[in-house]
């Protein structure tokens, strides 16, 4: 009988009462092996020759790029010794090309070295010791380490039974805090919510907390099939204090 990896979770959940979301948790790690990169950090292990390995505890596109993006890539060798804003394309066209894309503004978008750069600068820019971070747990952590390193406040909502981020529990932590963290889909548990259930929860923390920003983490839009499911971009045009994190690392 096939059997999800949601599914797999729930039946070891039922059997084992010492089952916890540190588990869970263990298998979503490209934020902690990125962070092991830091000075003095030890690198992985090297297999032997002729050993390959197969890395799924990342979630990264096992593909590569595809030729076309492998042949503009290397196109663009000639010049690699001058600095983006110095050659062509630059950062400004691929901004008026997502913008194009999901029919924004450019001023709507904003890049970063992956989407763990807009995660940890939403933290060092939104909380502080006296206005804490709101997110799940366990859920992608980058925003959790780096609150945790800054040493500012920290509300981490345990996901439901069916691993689910807990919303009500969340929308009851979010009066005083500068941000809340809305992975949707959630990694590591691979649950999602509707449309109207992530509209109704920024309409409530809105409510209860009107200068909190929300950030609604997409990382794995492009894996959803829930019809319930819609992309919170236009929600994030129409509301203020709501932004969307997307990366290219994933599809």
């Amino acid at each position: 009988m096939p059997l999800s990896r949601r599914g797999f979770l729930r039946i070891v959940g039922s059997r084992e009462e010492a089952f916890s979301g540190a588990l869970i948790a263990a298998r979503g790690l490209e934020a902690y092996y990125a962070e092991q990169q830091a000075p003095g950090a030890r690198s992985r292990p090297v297999l032997p020759p002729g050993v390959e390995e197969i890395r799924i505890n990342s979630n990264e596109n096992p593909l590569g790029p595809g030729r076309v993006a492998l042949d503009a890539i290397l196109g663009k060798f000639p010049e690699a010794n001058r600095y983006p804003f110095n050659s062509s394309p630059a950062d400004t066209n691929l901004v008026d090309a997502i913008a194009a894309k999901y029919k924004v503004k450019p001023e709507n978008v904003v890049l970063g070295a992956g989407s763990q750069e807009i995660l940890k600068n939403a933290v060092r820019a939104f909380t502080s010791p006296e206005r804490h971070l709101v997110t799940a747990a366990p859920t992608f952590e980058n925003c959790t380490n780096t609150a945790k390193k800054l040493k500012h406040g920290l509300k981490e909502i345990k996901v439901d039974a069916n691993f689910r981020l807990d919303i009500q529990p969340m929308i009851d932590a979010s009066p005083g805090a500068g941000l809340v963290f809305f992975n949707n889909p959630n990694n590591p548990t691979a649950t999602v919510h509707g449309a109207k259930t992530v509209a109704d929860f920024v309409a409530k923390v809105r409510s209860l907390a009107p200068q909190a920003v929300i950030l609604i983490d997409e990382a794995y839009h492009d894996y959803v099939t829930d019809p319930s499911y819609e992309s919170a971009i236009p929600l994030a045009l129409a509301t203020p204090n709501v932004f969307v994190a997307r990366t290219f690392s994933k599809a």
